[in-house]
């Protein structure tokens, strides 16, 4: 004790304080500039108080009497607040842990079950991209199929063209050559030789229009081959156009699932959470 008046004495420079006398929580009350306070409020005290009061509010009109306050508003309510839990949701009634687990596997079940169908979805994407391209695969060889087949009437008519430049040839030499046996027959001058039309050149024009006709049958059944291939081909086409839609609209569905499933989580989700605040 004698250390701590010690301590006490040099935290004030070694000067005595003179005794302080309390009242009403101040110091020397009738040494203040102000006068002693009255012991109890009186009534003009109050309706002074009233009066600065209402004076405050008369600006502030109350939206229910459309006159002014008479006094500041305290921002309270009548109604108290309590507290609302949420609604007992789909089970309308105190949950037990048992109800609360199966609620919870329903929503874990759904992502599950989302999952599932983004998988589904992202196939059918993949079979429907497969498909397209095996459509535009096959209609490439149908094109190619009618331009071979374009190109090989193109050639038969040329060829038939020719044969029948050989052909024309032929008529012309067998004339001559007829001619000339039929004055040697008879004992006559042979007309003048004609050019290219000795027997020799009969013979070569038979061989080249034997070589047309054999080329042009060829031709004419690889023309006739072509015509069925397109056929063929062209049906397949077909067929693949047929297939595609289906599987567009699996892909639509599926899609259309997905979504569905996802605005089913939300939903499960506050189920969970109603059921969780209700349990017992």
């Amino acid at each position: 004790m004698a250390q701590i008046a010690e301590m006490s004495l040099q935290a004030i420079n070694n000067t005595r304080q003179s005794a302080r006398n309390f009242k009403e929580m101040t110091l020397d009350v009738g040494k203040m500039h102000f006068t002693t306070p009255q012991d109890r409020n009186t009534k003009d005290m109050i309706m002074d108080y009233h009066k600065t009061e209402q004076e405050k509010n008369s600006n502030i009109i109350d939206p229910t009497t459309n006159k002014p306050f008479l006094y500041a508003a305290t921002g309270l309510k009548d109604a108290i607040d309590t507290f609302v839990p949420l609604p007992y949701g789909p089970l309308h009634a105190p949950a037990t842990k048992a109800e609360l687990q199966v609620y919870e596997a329903a929503y874990i079940q759904l992502y599950h079950e989302l999952d599932s169908l983004k998988a589904d979805a992202k196939a059918k994407d993949v079979e429907v991209s497969e498909k397209q391209a095996e459509i535009f695969k096959k209609g490439e060889e149908v094109q190619d199929k009618k331009k071979e087949h374009t190109e090989a009437q193109k050639y038969l008519r040329e060829q038939n063209v020719k044969l029948k430049d050989v052909q024309d040839k032929l008529v012309k030499i067998t004339a001559v050559l007829a001619a000339e046996a039929a004055a040697i027959a008879s004992g006559t001058a042979p007309p003048s030789p004609v050019a290219g039309t000795t027997p020799k050149n009969l013979a070569d024009r038979q061989i080249k229009e034997k070589e047309l006709e054999d080329e042009i049958l060829v031709v004419e059944a690889d023309i006739k081959t072509l015509q069925a291939e397109i056929l063929t081909l062209e049906k397949e086409h077909l067929q693949l156009q047929k297939v595609l839609p289906p599987l567009e609209g699996d892909y639509k569905t599926i899609a259309t699932d997905v979504k569905n499933k996802e605005t089913e989580i939300p939903v499960k989700e506050i189920e969970v959470r109603q059921v969780k605040q209700n349990i017992i």
